[in-house]
């Protein structure tokens, strides 16, 4: 997406790039863990995932995000659905 010469730099490359999509900001952690969660979620292979994801391990894959693949809401919620959004609502009115 974007090179960078040291953490800091890639903290101000990230930050443009959120800027520029229009979109909320993001840690680097809710990123990958969007990924993760959502791949699996929609049944890719945890393998598939640890390798497309940058994650030696394909056991911390599904150890560490593989709880959420039972969820029925998480990829409503990692998409912005109307139910997610209803969901949002009824949270706010409680």
């Amino acid at each position: 997406m974007f090179s960078f010469q040291s953490r800091g730099n890639c903290k101000t490359q990230w930050a443009g790039a959120i800027r520029r999509a229009g979109i909320k900001p993001l840690s680097y952690h809710a990123c990958r863990h969007g990924f993760a969660t959502g791949l699996l979620d929609q049944g890719v292979n945890p393998i598939t995932v640890a390798k497309r994801g940058g994650w030696k391990d394909t056991r911390h894959v599904f150890e560490t995000y593989g709880h959420d693949v039972a969820d029925e809401n998480v990829t409503d919620i990692l998409t912005d659905t109307k139910s997610a959004q209803a969901a949002r609502k009824i949270n706010a009115i409680k």
